[in-house]
């Protein structure tokens, strides 16, 4: 008598991995990429885009209020500057006038200058 060797089931089709779902593509200007979402950088970029779009200085120290003490100060500095650098703002163009300077230049009175004659 002769044993049959069991019959095995065929093997499973080998199902194809599922495709890495491209990382969302993220935003870039003047050669700087903006944050990833969920990281620190871009939490301090979202401060800055409020404060942008609100009129305020964009100091340091308001974006450190802002964005939290327990981040680190370089952090803050570093992003701060690439955050101009993507808005294309630099020393020249430096941030628009905050409403305190602007209500102050408003209020100002208007500088009239006399010509004055040659002296004969």
């Amino acid at each position: 008598m002769s044993k049959k060797a069991p019959k095995t089931s065929k093997p499973a089709k080998a199902t194809k991995p599922a495709a890495k779902a491209a990382a969302p593509k993220r935003e870039q200007q003047n050669g700087v990429t903006r944050p990833g979402a969920g990281t620190l950088c871009v939490k301090v970029w979202d401060v800055l885009d409020k404060l942008h779009a609100k009129g305020e200085e964009l100091t340091f120290e308001t974006v450190r209020e802002r964005a939290g003490k327990e981040m680190a100060d370089a952090t803050i500095r570093t992003q701060r500057q690439r955050w101009n650098e993507f808005h294309g703002i630099t020393r020249d163009s430096k941030k628009p006038a905050s409403k305190r300077v602007a209500a102050k230049q408003a209020a100002a009175p208007a500088v009239v200058t006399a010509e004055v004659p040659p002296a004969a």
